[in-house]
């Protein structure tokens, strides 16, 4: 399998969990991103959607977790301000 096909296969993931998202469905979406991080462990993409989906089904804890190391694995050694800076956005919407 080449890198091509590795980034269309959890790119069809992302795209899937998004809409099943969009929909309301945060279980559905979370399942969805589970494989996709099992599949795809160095995905930070797929990491920080799957954090996000926790923190929407009540586990804040979990979903943080998994939103730090993908921002500290996307931005390297300026991840820990990243993080704090998103946390905080989150929060806020989790609020409205």
């Amino acid at each position: 399998m080449t890198q091509f096909d590795l980034k269309i296969n959890w790119e069809k993931y992302h795209k899937e969990a998004g809409e099943l998202y969009e929909a309301g469905e945060y279980e559905g979406a979370r399942e969805l991103l589970e494989t996709a991080n099992r599949n795809y462990p160095d995905n930070s993409d797929i990491e920080w959607s799957l954090g996000f989906v926790y923190s929407l089904v009540g586990e804040e804890e979990k979903g943080r977790e998994l939103m730090q190391r993908a921002v500290n694995r996307a931005f390297g050694g300026n991840g820990p301000k990243v993080y704090t800076n998103l946390v905080e956005l989150l929060d806020d919407f989790n609020k409205k």
